[in-house]
């Protein structure tokens, strides 16, 4: 693509030596622009039942982002309604409704009220605390779930202004049920509706469009992208107030007042007597469009009156028509490959799993060995690295399992050349004789905050990248230094800030980088590599990592003499190091009887042999099923149980509410190689006394099992 300057020298030079065709194209560019206008004005009709279509298509997309999220906020408030549901039947500890609602519910931001109704109407707990004692017995969905409890399940129903807050809202209700079967009250949610408004306004394309959702029986709105009134029900700033029932899932033109015409879009919202009706005004939209077409038809007039002009102009609508084209398809090539990259959070997470019972055998079984071995160097020495290794793997585990959950790292001031020995350690091995691998440490303490695992993973991809850069051979050259960045150098380079910071820097001499992809390594899926030999996320890995630690990252490169992989890292001050304690803590299980239950066996073998090392009596089960039988036969028999959460047959959660309504008093631990507070809270609900990570350790299972003894 050449620049403008010289599209204007070529076009100059070209007008003075061949001026027969310059006239001749001047010609042509006029019978150009006068078909142009004439289709224009002969096919207004056309391009408005085009723009119309258009408006159909968006007006579509609209309401169903608009359904489905209305449709997701019902089925999380089912969700939570369910959810105290169970936590108000099986409360025996003597809290109060009130209480079991303070301690356990936070209401989300789409729910105004949460509230808790006895079998008399009268609301007993609530969020909104100005309401107990209220009588809720004339509300529907009170007679509904009075009538109808075992059958009627989750109401979302009448649309109604409060008596006391003036604000109108509706409700999701669910019946209690006691022992007997009998009705025992009402749980309900009142819908905060400004949450609605700001989802709806977050969803319509313009100002031209409107978003409103209709009770299906009479038709009235109860929610919209309008502001909402104290005492008045809501109202549309474009919709009509009410519709007739039966155009739910319609789309159809109507006419407004002053004549002009509009679209409008609905769909039935899921599991409620709603719909939700996205109206475009399509003569405004028109107007708008018409009025930026304006520009082009002054342009095209003004092309045929100015010839050198309208050459240039012309060059730059070519040119700028292909860059909106590159653009599309670079967005288009962005949403695929955020959706790969969903899909591989969602892979990551179950790969994480099934590593993390792999890696508490190889774990577990390397401290026994290296127990056995006793001081023998021989023996000690390559144990150790077996279990160096065993920690990196556990913390690319973590890394998956964060990956898949989207969740933050957790960050603490490290020494980056630490980092790199043991980086080194692993790869050494791997490294062909021909790479040469050299270090320069120039700083003693080079401290920045970061996470270990995210940093060891960058330094991984960056040597592995440069030893294939070098299939002959050459040299690896790590370089750690602290520079001070001045005010000047900070303001010349995005990113930085007058400070201290650590330079990391990864220097090969192989191939290089050509000049033309330079600008691309760091693009998600781009590789230069054979088809199967490269998945080209590594660096596209390295540039998120260094930018969520508040780094930089440069690339220097002359293709045939190698490449300099540069990094700044914002310098913290120092930590504390404490030295790794892997040896057993010391615990005497006095003979107790433990039952272990993992879908694995190698680890259920594994944690038998720990367990036994404890003095405790071991009972190890690789089902489920199976351990919860044996418990049937014997529940007095066992004094502990540890259980692992994931399992095919019945899950941990499910395996210890059975063991818990049997002996409620039973210590139970929870083994989990997710974690998660989801997790633990469910973990807390039903009774279980500590949660412990996988990949299993004997100190770690030694001292949670002494927590709970």
């Amino acid at each position: 693509m050449q620049a403008p300057g010289a599209i204007q020298a070529e076009t100059g030079g070209r007008y003075e030596k061949t001026a027969p065709g310059f006239w001749l194209r001047l010609l042509l560019l006029f019978l150009v622009t006068g078909s142009y206008l004439a289709t224009v004005f002969v096919n207004i009709s056309d391009e408005r039942e085009l723009i119309q279509n258009d408006i159909r298509r968006l007006s579509g997309v609209t309401t169903v982002s608009a359904q489905k999220h209305t449709e997701a906020i019902f089925e999380a408030t089912a969700q939570t309604l369910e959810s105290l549901q169970s936590d108000l039947s099986i409360a025996n500890d003597g809290r109060s409704a009130q209480q079991i609602i303070d301690d356990h519910f936070f209401a989300p931001p789409y729910l105004r009220a949460t509230m808790v109704v006895d079998t008399k109407g009268i609301i007993v707990a609530s969020t909104f605390r100005e309401t107990i004692g209220n009588d809720a017995s004339g509300f529907p969905f009170y007679a509904l779930q009075r009538e109808d409890a075992l059958d009627s399940g989750i109401y979302t129903g009448d649309f109604m202004v409060g008596e006391l807050s003036r604000a109108p809202h509706f409700f999701s209700s669910i019946a209690l049920i006691d022992g007997d079967g009998r009705f025992n009250g009402v749980i309900a949610a009142a819908y905060e509706l400004t949450y609605f408004r700001d989802l709806y306004r977050q969803l319509i394309p313009g100002d031209d469009f409107a978003i409103a959702l209709y009770h299906l029986r009479d038709g009235l709105i109860v929610a919209s992208d309008s502001a909402i009134r104290t005492g008045e029900l809501p109202t549309s700033s474009q919709l009509p107030a009410n519709v007739q029932v039966g155009q739910e899932g319609a789309s159809l033109s109507v006419l407004l007042e002053g004549g002009r015409t509009a679209h409008t879009d609905s769909r039935r919202v899921n599991s409620a007597p709603f719909f939700v009706s996205t109206m475009a005004d399509v003569d405004g939209l028109l107007a708008n469009h018409r009025r930026d077409n304006l520009v082009r038809y002054a342009l095209a007039a003004v092309f045929v009156t100015t010839v050198i002009g309208l050459a240039v102009a012309l060059e730059v609508y070519i040119r700028n028509r292909r860059r909106a084209e590159a653009d599309k398809k670079e967005l288009e090539t962005e949403l695929r490959q955020s959706q790969k990259m969903e899909a591989l959070g969602t892979l990551a997470g179950g790969l994480a799993h099934d590593f993390n019972n792999l890696l508490s055998s190889i774990i577990g079984f390397g401290e026994v060995a290296k127990e056995r071995a006793n001081t023998d160097p021989q023996l000690t020495g390559p144990i150790d690295q077996i279990l160096l290794a065993g920690r990196r793997a556990e913390s690319i585990v973590e890394r998956i399992l964060a990956f898949s959950r989207r969740t933050e790292s957790a960050r603490k001031p490290i020494r980056l050349d630490r980092v790199v020995s043991e980086m080194l350690e692993l790869v050494r091995v791997s490294v062909p004789a021909s790479v040469n691998i050299k270090t320069e440490v120039r700083d003693e303490a080079p401290w920045v905050m970061g996470d270990p695992a995210q940093l060891h993973q960058v330094l991984l991809n960056l040597c592995n990248n440069a030893v294939q850069a070098m299939p002959n051979g050459g040299e690896l050259l790590i370089e750690l230094d602290r520079i001070e960045i001045d005010e000047a150098t900070a303001m010349s380079r995005p990113g930085l800030s007058p400070a201290d910071y650590i330079e990391l820097a990864v220097k090969d001499s192989g191939q290089g980088i050509d000049a033309a992809i330079r600008d691309r390594i760091f693009d998600p899926f781009f590789t230069t590599k054979a088809r199967g030999k490269g998945t080209g996320l590594g660096l596209s890995i390295v540039h998120g990592i260094v930018t969520a630690h508040d780094g930089i990252i440069d690339v220097a490169s002359v293709p045939g003499q190698g490449t300099i992989v540069c990094l700044l890292f914002p310098a913290s001050a120092p930590g504390i190091e404490s030295a790794r304690d892997d040896s057993p803590a010391a615990l005497d299980g006095g003979g107790r009887v433990v039952m272990f239950v993992d879908d694995d066996e190698g680890v259920v073998s594994l944690i038998e042999e720990r367990l036994a090392g404890f003095g405790f009596e071991p009972i190890g089960f690789s089902s489920a099923k199976e351990a919860c039988r044996a418990f049937s036969e014997a529940p007095d028999r066992f004094d502990m149980l540890i259980t692992d959460y994931s399992m095919p047959e019945l899950s941990g959660l499910d395996l210890a509410r059975k063991v818990l309504r049997k002996r409620p008093d039973l210590p139970v631990i929870l083994v989990t190689g997710y974690g998660g507070a989801e997790i633990m809270q469910r973990a807390r609900r039903i009774g279980i006394a500590e949660i412990l990570k996988k990949p299993l350790r004997a100190r770690n299972m030694a001292e949670t099992i002494a927590r709970v003894m």
